[in-house]
């Protein structure tokens, strides 16, 4: 019986000495976490900003045109085998 008590209080005294460190590590982990997102989001943001100059850069009466590229023609579909249509009127 005296081992299991033991093995208890050594289970709770590690789980309290975590949970001290994890409160301890905690604001240098998000903080270091935070900036990495931020570098991420400036470098992103300069990307964006650097291929916007890209394709601004043109001289004066010099024209750009952004062409998208033709999308196939949509197909209409074949109404011959569908069978055959009744009209109605709505009754009210």
């Amino acid at each position: 019986m005296g081992t299991i008590l033991k093995f208890i209080l050594e289970l709770i005294l590690i789980f309290w000495l975590l949970r001290m460190l994890l409160r301890l590590a905690a604001p240098f982990i998000f903080r270091k976490v935070v900036n990495k997102a931020s570098q991420q989001a400036e470098n992103f943001y300069r990307q964006q900003q650097q291929q916007y100059a890209a394709t601004n850069n043109k001289r004066e009466g010099e024209m750009y045109v952004d062409q998208t590229p033709q999308q196939p023609a949509k197909r209409k579909p074949n109404l011959d085998n569908a069978g055959e249509f009744v009209d109605y009127e709505e009754v009210k």
